[in-house]
């Protein structure tokens, strides 16, 4: 049985007028994603402005599953989401699963801050935390989602790379604790800035 990606939906849907997904400067730009359950074709493709930096058209594609395996703490699937992000799933539906994405245009989408204030709006009374060993603009939030019901955290945060963020989402099942939640989201930030940049 495949584990509903609502969650992480209701967060994108929550904080898209902020930046949430990605997109590129041209005309033919990805659009901004919501996850979903069906894969995206894989392709590289070049982000205008800024460093001129290739990114990869699809994150899955980028990562070791292996690697996304170890900062989770659990065997893990990987899918290819619509715009090129990744979503990831536990056999245990009481696990952390979630996202794994690029925000191709940081500046058009408001940037760091703009990001980060629609991610506070997402939760209710998240705690932020900033991860300095990936420099002055890294941060996860940890709080309860203000869509749904219950009382399981969630966390989600971003890396700024200058033309683009990296960003993670966290969603579990049952009871995970807030500090497990926030090691899991700084390892996936930090394994994002190694592979991807």
């Amino acid at each position: 049985m495949k584990r509903p990606l609502l969650p992480i939906a209701a967060l994108c849907a929550a904080v898209t007028f902020t930046g949430c997904g990605s997109s590129s400067g041209s005309d033919d730009a990805d659009e901004r994603n919501t996850p979903v359950t069906s894969a995206s074709p894989s392709t590289t493709a070049e982000v205008t402005g800024g460093d001129d930096t290739a990114l990869p058209d699809d994150v899955c594609k980028a990562l070791d599953a292996s690697a996304v395996a170890k900062a989770v703490g659990g065997k893990v699937t990987l899918s290819a989401q619509p715009g090129g992000d990744c979503s990831f799933q536990q056999a245990d539906l009481r696990a952390i699963s979630g996202g794994l994405g690029i925000d191709r245009d940081a500046v058009r989408s408001g940037g760091y801050d703009t990001y980060l204030s629609g991610l506070n709006m997402s939760m209710t009374k998240p705690t932020r935390h900033d991860v300095s060993h990936l420099g002055d603009h890294a941060a996860v939030l940890v709080g309860v989602p203000t869509m749904g019901s219950g009382d399981n955290l969630m966390a989600a945060g971003a890396v700024d790379e200058g033309d683009h963020l990296l960003t993670v989402t966290l969603v579990q099942g049952n009871g995970i604790a807030a500090e497990k939640l926030l090691a899991v989201a700084t390892d996936l930030l930090t394994l994002l800035d190694e592979e991807i940049g």
